[in-house]
């Protein structure tokens, strides 16, 4: 992996030794819950929610732009939306497949049905990808090649890029794809999950 500047990781250590979390709830179940909106954290943080708070929840967060969900040109979500010019250093400007899935869910129920088909569409594109096809059929044939996550269906790729290519990091002053646990079968899951939910709401593949 590559180093992080020292004074991120001071950053990192100093918020770790003591959090400035606002809220710490208990839940039925006996979890945990650490919130550090002290706004949101006084109107909606309680160990049970009921149907009238849920309400209210939806219409605070869609009052503060938190459900407008961008779907960029090219038809995939990033991660997050981050204010750079450049590439994002963090690396979350990149597509998760898990994320991209929910957010399949999230777009229908919020009336969104053209923006949900283009991102499982373009989901399904990255899994037709020359090298995702290719992982898939290689683990198939030997699944002892799974003990290199790398090795594994990907499960995060750069949207960004004309082939869907993995996220690449400088390293020692050359270009590598980032390691990263790709070992996530839940993903791929909800993948194929999404996709027949597709086919069933869109037609997909009927056209």
């Amino acid at each position: 992996m590559y180093e992080l500047e020292n004074e991120k990781v001071e950053r990192v250590m100093k918020f770790l030794e003591k959090p400035l979390t606002y809220k710490t709830v208990c839940t039925e179940e006996g979890d945990e819950v650490v919130t550090f909106n002290k706004e949101l954290s006084e109107k909606f943080v309680e160990p049970k929610l009921t149907k009238k708070q849920i309400t209210n929840l939806l219409e605070f967060l869609t009052e503060k732009n938190t459900l407008a969900i961008k779907v960029s040109k090219n038809g995939f979500v990033s991660a997050a939306q981050r204010d750079v010019e450049d590439n994002d250093e963090t690396n979350y400007d990149a597509c998760w497949v898990r994320d991209s899935v929910w957010i399949y869910e999230g777009l229908k129920a919020l009336g969104r049905p053209a923006d949900a088909k283009t991102v499982i569409l373009r989901l399904w594109d990255y899994y037709a990808t020359d090298h995702q096809r290719q992982r898939i059929k290689d683990i198939v044939a030997n699944p002892d090649l799974s003990k290199d996550a790398m090795n594994c269906p990907h499960i995060r790729f750069d949207a960004t890029s004309p082939t869907l290519d993995d996220v690449y990091v400088e390293e020692k002053g050359r270009s590598i794809p980032q390691p990263w646990n790709h070992k996530q079968n839940d993903a791929h899951g909800m993948f194929l999950l999404a996709l027949i939910d597709g086919v069933k709401t869109f037609g997909l593949g009927a056209e």
